[in-house]
C-alpha cells in the first residue's frame, strides 16, 4: 500500500513495483482508451508488457 502525505512539494511519485513503460501504457489505456502495446504483429517484448499490464490491473 502506498502512503500519501498532504502538503509535500515533491512532484515525483515513486512506484516501486511497476515499470515506467507499464505505468505509461496503463495510463494511456485509462485516459485515452488506447492500448499502445497491441500491434498487428505482437513480438515477445509486447507480450511481456501485456503480461505486466495484467498484473498491474490486478493491484
Amino acid at each position: 500500500m502506498a502512503h500519501y502525505q498532504e502538503g509535500t512539494s515533491s512532484s515525483v511519485v515513486q512506484i516501486d513495483d511497476m515499470d515506467a513503460a507499464v505505468f505509461k501504457a496503463m495510463l494511456g489505456f485509462i485516459y485515452g482508451d488506447t492500448l499502445y502495446a497491441v500491434k498487428e504483429e505482437t513480438n515477445d517484448e509486447d507480450m511481456v508488457l501485456l503480461q505486466h499490464l495484467l498484473v498491474a490491473a490486478d493491484k
